[in-house]
């Protein structure tokens, strides 16, 4: 049985994505209506709003979105053509086209210990090869 601590209703679309860092005491969801929004917790309260799609060019909806931590706090997210950074301001760090069709990321991120630094794994998949 789950214990309703605060409704969130900050987003006016669904929400696709939410993630918690508990290194940084903050969790984001992100929403169909194009916003990355930033609580703190356990409070909730909102910190940041992000307007993703006027940075991504395809209008296209994230797949992922995630809060790193280490080696400094930022958020990373994708879509079907490209890969973001973003400051906890909402400011890009940087964008990279994805120049591959059949591939798969896995972010590593280190949530508890703070042991090694958070990463992003990039699995290619290449039917051509033999």
């Amino acid at each position: 049985m789950c214990k309703e601590i605060k409704k969130i209703t900050d987003h006016y679309k669904q929400i696709k994505y939410i993630d918690y860092n508990n290194r940084l005491n903050l969790f984001l969801s992100y929403s169909l209506d194009g916003f990355i929004n930033i609580y703190t917790f356990p409070n909730c309260k909102l910190v940041r709003t992000i307007y993703v799609y006027d940075i991504t060019n395809l209008k296209e909806i994230l797949k992922i979105v995630i809060l790193v931590s280490n080696p400094f706090p930022m958020i990373f997210c994708y879509d079907k053509k490209n890969m973001y950074l973003f400051t906890l301001n909402g400011e890009l760090i940087k964008a990279k086209q994805i120049e591959y069709d059949n591939f798969t990321i896995n972010p590593i991120i280190d949530k508890n210990c703070g042991l090694i630094n958070d990463l992003i794994q990039i699995e290619i998949f290449d039917s051509f090869l033999k």
